[in-house]
């Protein structure tokens, strides 16, 4: 599981949501934004982003499958942690579909996604 320390806090959340630039794949939308000197302090050494995952209760109608659905991405989050070279912030939002996929599905579209950001 993804550290709180690697979480989007409430008042960045709204930041960027507002200013980071949207970004799709077929599973999943992502709002990017380069995170400022302020941000940047909070993280642990080494570590480079923060993150944040919206399910809508239209994509998974359970609380039980959303929360399994976050877990599956921060862990996989996590894994791609170190390998971020740039202080960014990323809001995730999953769309209708993804809440299928298979654990090593979303690590391969979350791998690409990061790749095709040029942050990895």
């Amino acid at each position: 599981m993804l550290a709180s320390k690697n979480r989007i806090q409430k008042a960045l959340f709204g930041k960027i949501a507002q200013n980071g630039v949207l970004k799709h794949t077929k599973f999943f939308s992502a709002k990017c934004f380069r995170l400022d000197k302020k941000e940047i302090k909070s993280l642990p050494a080494g570590r480079h982003g923060r993150f944040s995952i919206v399910i809508s209760k239209k994509v998974a109608k359970t609380a039980v499958k959303r929360n399994i659905l976050k877990r599956r991405f921060y862990s996989i989050f996590e894994k791609f942690l170190s390998k971020i070279k740039e202080p960014v912030g990323i809001i995730v939002y999953i769309k209708k579909g993804g809440e299928e996929l298979s654990f090593t599905e979303i690590k391969k579209e979350v791998g690409g996604f990061l790749e095709s950001l040029g942050i990895q």
